[in-house]
């Protein structure tokens, strides 16, 4: 399940429940963007909902690889002024799960307005690549099941499980078509993946 459906449903601190969360280590994200479009260095992204940790820990990978983040908050006046004001300074647009923006009624919105200012949007699901992101970051069913036996297999075995962890790990998709339409080569899926697990290797997100 994706964490904020976690963090809605479960008192925290729980020590009766062990969750692994469908959402990716948020710095993986930003490797995802390194990797693919190295000469972007502007990521911009939309916040409605209070994801504090996640912004923290992304902001310091930015600092750590010299990219510039825009926060950009949802405020009551609305998702269009939040998202006018990201487009105008980012060269790409993170999407990070978030059920306030990245809802599927605001989703083609977000994607046509991205595309009409020539703006990549990297996302966290397959289904936006299809609908017009670029790229996503997303666990497959398989991997998360081999995840979530190996965590049985561990709990059986007497081994104290985590409360939270998140996606081990990932496949990446290419929309190729609109790459291709904003002037963008990217490396094939594959090596974007080999080059995230290598970095995760480095890094220890996963």
């Amino acid at each position: 399940v994706p964490r904020h459906a976690i963090e809605a449903e479960i008192p925290s601190g729980s020590r009766q429940v062990a969750v692994i969360a469908l959402d990716q280590p948020v710095e993986r994200y930003g490797e995802l963007v390194r990797q693919a479009m190295p000469q972007r260095r502007r990521l911009g992204l939309l916040v409605g909902t209070p994801v504090a940790g996640s912004v923290e820990a992304l902001q310091r990978w930015a600092a750590r690889t010299g990219r510039d983040l825009q926060i950009e908050p949802v405020r009551s006046d609305g998702l269009a002024p939040a998202l006018r004001r990201v487009l105008e300074t980012a060269d790409v647009l993170l999407a990070v799960p978030d059920p306030a923006i990245f809802a599927p009624q605001a989703l083609q919105n977000i994607l046509i307005a991205s595309y009409r200012r020539r703006v990549p949007v990297v996302s966290y699901a397959p289904a936006h690549v299809r609908a017009g992101a670029v790229l996503a970051l997303a666990v497959t069913p398989a991997q998360a099941g081999r995840q979530i036996a190996e965590a049985a297999r561990a709990a059986l075995q007497g081994r104290a499980l985590p409360a939270l962890a998140l996606a081990r790990d990932f496949a990446v998709a290419v929309n190729e078509p609109v790459a291709r339409s904003l002037e963008l080569v990217l490396p094939a899926a594959a090596a974007l993946e080999v080059a995230l697990r290598q970095a995760d290797r480095q890094e220890g997100w996963g």
